[in-house]
């Protein structure tokens, strides 16, 4: 799959492991983007495993000599003494499981849907993530749409911000697929449902049973070089500002509501002396500046060179009394 993706020199493919065993705060993994779940499921949308017909073989007869005592036996069974055969579901990992009522169904839907949800919310943690894909091969609610709203409310998800792709920010081709989700299973939340991709087997699509779901998470953009224009607090899918209990705005940067510190008292006293300080100067100057200007030539002494400089001037000026 690699080499027909042309990704073979940029992709690792890592050794099998427990995804539920990774820390998603590692040097190796704190730094994924993207994650793509597609977690074991029943396996009810896959096409082929019931394409067999069922053969039902006649039981051996109890007599098989001849005479009176071969004919005493029946020739036909009656109908309802037919053994019913168990159903048996076989999951996407091959896996047989005998079902013997709808309970038994019920409680192994449920029990994959539990292990699904637990793998989405440890999606959830890792740090850098930005989007997350959830799909499977099962038409049945319980693993799907039900399985998206669990994950939608839960803790992790709200902490960080994870929501559903919305139909009309998918690409093309999600957006234009016409099967959408159960608008029953997402409590009639049409957003979800619509978000939700589903495909079945006899749905004219030419695809086999199929569910998928995108999620998001918004909010905490920590590109430097992205564009955002809604300022430095965490909004909600509406646009509006994410707020703690007492009103206050949450940071993107921290993830936490803003803290509003008292002033030091000492930085506080520190200011105010410098602006005393300043006033004080100023005054000072101006002080000065009016002495200057309340001295004259009158105040000068007598016989000064500046007095006798202004008298030789006033002379020189003098025209009147001429011959």
């Amino acid at each position: 799959m690699v080499k027909t993706a042309g990704s073979r020199a940029m992709t690792q493919i890592g050794f099998g492991q427990d995804f539920l065993q990774v820390n998603p705060e590692s040097d190796k993994y704190k730094s994924v983007g993207a994650l793509l779940l597609d977690p074991s499921c029943s396996g009810s949308g896959i096409v082929g495993r019931d394409s067999m017909p069922e053969l039902h073989l006649p039981d051996s007869p109890a007599n098989t000599g001849k005479g009176p005592a071969a004919k005493s036996n029946n020739r036909k069974r009656k109908h309802d003494q037919v053994e019913q055969p168990e159903k048996v579901i076989i999951d996407d990992d091959g896996n047989e499981t005998v079902l013997a009522s709808e309970k038994d169904l019920e409680a192994r839907l449920d029990a994959l849907s539990g292990f699904q949800l637990t793998l989405l919310q440890h999606a959830f943690r890792f740090p850098s993530a930005r989007k997350i894909t959830y799909s499977t091969c099962s038409i049945h609610m319980q693993e799907n749409e039900r399985v998206v709203m669990r994950a939608l409310e839960s803790k992790i998800a709200k902490e960080r911000n994870w929501r559903i792709l919305r139909r009309t920010d998918q690409v093309s081709g999600m957006r234009e697929w016409p099967v959408r989700g159960l608008p029953s299973a997402c409590g009639d939340q049409m957003d979800v449902a619509e978000a939700c991709i589903r495909s079945y087997k006899d749905d004219g699509q030419g695809v086999m049973g199929f569910f998928v779901a995108a999620f998001v998470r918004v909010g905490a953009q920590e590109d430097a070089d992205a564009a955002d224009d809604d300022g430095p607090y965490m909004r909600d899918e509406n646009g509006a500002i994410i707020r703690d209990v007492l009103g206050m705005p949450v940071l993107k940067s921290t993830g936490e509501p803003v803290e509003f510190t008292a002033r030091d008292e000492n930085e506080k006293k520190e200011e105010e002396e410098e602006e005393e300080e300043e006033s004080e100067d100023e005054e000072s100057d101006d002080d000065s500046d009016d002495d200057d200007t309340s001295e004259g030539p009158s105040h000068l002494a007598p016989g000064s060179s500046h007095q006798d400089n202004v008298e030789d001037k006033e002379e020189e000026e003098w025209q009147g009394f001429g011959d």
